[in-house]
């Protein structure tokens, strides 16, 4: 009987050893984990990489993405907007809103009150900090300038945006 009490006593204290050992153990820092996670994963995360790289040279490389009535194009880029549209320029914090058409136009025959003035007139949002500008007045003191290309002044506007 004492053999089978000795195996009680051997197991109970190798039990206690394994418990005492893995309560010592040093864990392995948070890196460490990383990087078996990065030896163990690599070609799935290579992919990923590899991917995310592709779509940000696609975003970048084509020159207007419409969404709607919202539009984000590369700096300089012609871009074609109707009354509310919004364009955005990629990677800055600017956008330009086309706020209405000014058509001011003196009749054929008779006297002429106006200004004979056809314009547009946009509002330009760089940083948070709104310009109200137009066809015919530029942005004062502002990082980025509207071009407007062409329009015809009742439904459309052809328009770039550049640095100032």
């Amino acid at each position: 009987m004492t053999d089978d009490n000795d195996k009680s006593v051997d197991f109970a204290s190798e039990l206690e050893r394994k418990n005492t050992t893995t309560k010592t153990a040093i864990r392995p820092h948070g890196l460490s984990i990383i990087f078996r996670f990065a030896r163990k994963y690599w070609l799935a995360l290579l992919i990923i990489i590899a991917t995310i790289s592709a779509i940000v040279v696609v975003f970048y490389s084509i020159p207007v993405i419409s969404i709607s009535q919202t539009k984000i194009v590369n700096l300089g880029a012609p871009v074609t907007l109707k009354v509310g549209d919004i364009v955005y320029l990629k990677g800055k914090s600017v956008s330009v809103t086309v706020e209405h058409f000014t058509v001011d136009t003196c009749p054929v025959k008779g006297q002429c009150f106006g200004s004979n003035v056809s314009a547009v007139e946009y509002m330009l949002t760089i940083d948070g900090v709104k310009y109200a500008t137009g066809s015919s007045v530029s942005a004062v003191n502002a990082k980025y300038q509207i071009q407007t290309i062409s329009s015809d002044y009742k439904t459309y506007v052809t328009l770039r945006i550049v640095k100032n």
